[in-house]
């Protein structure tokens, strides 16, 4: 669409010169016949044409002028578009890269506390025994070991992890996991 107004364009800059051409082999003409009749003064008619002519000539050039700085305005915004365009795909790649290098990290965290919590877990024998190696001081009641449950889960709940430290994050949803399995859990582990 473009290439096509560009040659409209330079279909008429090529009929405004081929006219302009013509004019001045005109006005050639018309001083060669001053001279061979003799008449100094063109007349007025013939003033009145060669003006009219300049003013199409000059409206011509000025719409010409107009559709090339309307084109020229409308490649800028084109090219303004598309490096906006370059510079968005750039940032959704960085997120990208950046969403898979904290996947592998929140991966490895959780491998990390996953381990630790398995050697608890073969260490407890009831909730209360993991309730103890998670640092929580419980009495041998059973309201005792029922209230340490619920501040268990109340520490260890998702929510009440810092959003920007990952590590604490997976540590409070692998240990509460850990808190509800051994919740219900009815026998002890035997340990061999």
């Amino acid at each position: 669409m473009i290439h096509e107004k560009k040659g409209k364009i330079m279909n008429q800059q090529e009929e405004v010169f081929e006219n302009e051409k013509k004019n001045e082999s005109q006005s050639k003409e018309e001083v060669f016949e001053v001279f061979e009749t003799g008449h100094d003064n063109p007349s007025k008619d013939e003033i009145l044409d060669t003006q009219e002519d300049k003013e199409k000539v000059d409206y011509i050039k000025a719409k010409e002028d107009q559709e090339l700085h309307r084109m020229q305005k409308r490649k800028q915004t084109e090219n303004e578009i598309h490096r906006r365009q370059k510079q968005r795909v750039e940032e959704i790649r960085e997120s990208q890269k950046k969403k898979e290098e904290n996947i592998n990290l929140k991966e490895q965290y959780r491998i990390e506390v996953i381990q630790r919590l398995t050697k608890l877990e073969k260490r407890s024998y009831n909730l209360r025994t993991l309730l103890f190696g998670l640092w929580m001081n419980i009495g041998p009641g059973d309201a005792e070991i029922k209230k340490g449950y619920k501040d268990a889960i109340l520490k260890f709940h998702l929510d009440r992890a810092p959003k920007d430290d990952m590590r604490k994050q997976v540590e409070a949803e692998e240990t509460s996991k850990l808190i509800q399995r051994m919740k219900e859990r009815k026998e002890p582990i035997t340990i061999i």
